[in-house]
């Protein structure tokens, strides 16, 4: 006995058999594989994204290394250490005379740290 308007609930199950229950599992987990496959496709490039990134900062990096290591041994040599001490302490050698200018402009440094101090100058 059908409802008003309501179909049969036998003739559903004759339409919804052992294959049609098959086929609804199979396309169930296609879908699931489908979403599965993009989602890791998606990650894979953010992930090669990421990578090329860093690939990039380690480069930067380490130029910037190089020419802080390369400072570094320049701070350490005796003609560094001989201009420093001429130039802050007045030092000279004997016999030498020391000459002090008063400029009317002080000489700024505008460089930033690690910064080469011809880059100032050139980059304009």
């Amino acid at each position: 006995m059908a409802l008003h308007g309501l179909p049969n609930p036998r003739r559903l199950l004759v339409l919804f058999g052992p294959s049609q229950m098959v086929l609804a599992v199979v396309f169930v987990l296609l879908v699931f594989f489908i979403f599965s496959t993009i989602r890791t496709a998606a990650q894979s490039y953010e992930l090669r994204q990421q990578h090329s990134e860093l690939l990039y900062d380690i480069n930067h990096l380490q130029t910037k290394k190089n020419i802080l290591q390369g400072l570094d041994n320049y701070l350490v040599t005796d003609e560094y250490i001989e201009a420093y001490a001429r130039e802050y302490y007045g030092l000279t050698y004997p016999g030498e005379t020391s000459v002090r200018i008063n400029a009317i402009e002080p000489l700024t440094n505008n460089r930033d740290i690690g910064e080469a101090w011809w880059e100032p100058i050139f980059s304009q």
